[in-house]
């Protein structure tokens, strides 16, 4: 199994826990109905998840939601039509579904993250599910799961996202950035948008 998938197998594993029972437990006359809602994944990470749902939540609706515009309005041009969260919810509710579980697949609880509770959700019993990196436990898993693939002797760089206009969303960056590098002193991590790093990437030499 690649780093990447035991990252989000262990997001998954626990994500559903922490709604207070999750998609699973049908009940007589219910609809239940989960979302997941992302920023943007590849074609890998969509079929990882994918496959999960097919065999965690067997004959359970299971919609996917964007939280990101950019990324609709991207893969809109390529022919591939996505829905926001709004949407999705909309749909959902037109379907009779009454009770909704929402699982991010956010990294970490920021600005996206959060646009969820801006949606409307009169009518529906809804439950939430947190990002991968949203307390100081999920970090220490997510340190041990990259641990497999790590070679302490060997420099290596990880690379996050980050968030260059809203620096309060950056905490569990930081955090794990401190953490891992504390851990592994000839790895770095660094971050797409710019915030200040625990310790500046030096210049390798071949």
């Amino acid at each position: 199994m690649k780093t990447c998938d035991r990252i989000t197998d262990a997001g998954s594993q626990r994500d559903m826990r922490r709604t207070g029972g999750g998609v699973g437990g049908r009940q007589a006359g219910d609809s239940p109905g989960g979302v997941r809602y992302v920023g943007g994944a590849g074609p890998q990470g969509f079929r990882l998840y994918r496959q999960q749902d097919k065999e965690r939540y067997p004959g359970y609706r299971v919609a996917w939601a964007f939280t990101s515009q950019m990324i609709i309005d991207k893969l809109k041009k390529q022919g591939i039509e996505t829905r926001n969260v709004a949407e999705v919810v909309n749909d959902l509710r037109n379907e009779g579904v009454k009770k909704v579980v929402f699982q991010s697949l956010h990294v970490v609880p920021g600005e996206e993250y959060s646009s969820l509770k801006t949606v409307a959700m009169n009518g529906l019993k809804v439950a939430f599910g947190d990002a991968l990196m949203t307390t100081d436990n999920d970090i220490e898993a997510v340190i041990r799961a990259l641990g497999k693939d790590i070679d302490a002797a060997q420099p290596t760089v990880v690379v996050a996202h980050g968030n260059d206009h809203h620096p309060e969303f950056n905490d569990r960056l930081i955090a794990l950035a401190e953490q891992i590098e504390t851990q592994y002193p000839n790895l770095w991590l660094q971050v797409s948008r710019a915030f200040p790093a625990p310790r500046p990437l030096p210049r390798l030499g071949r």
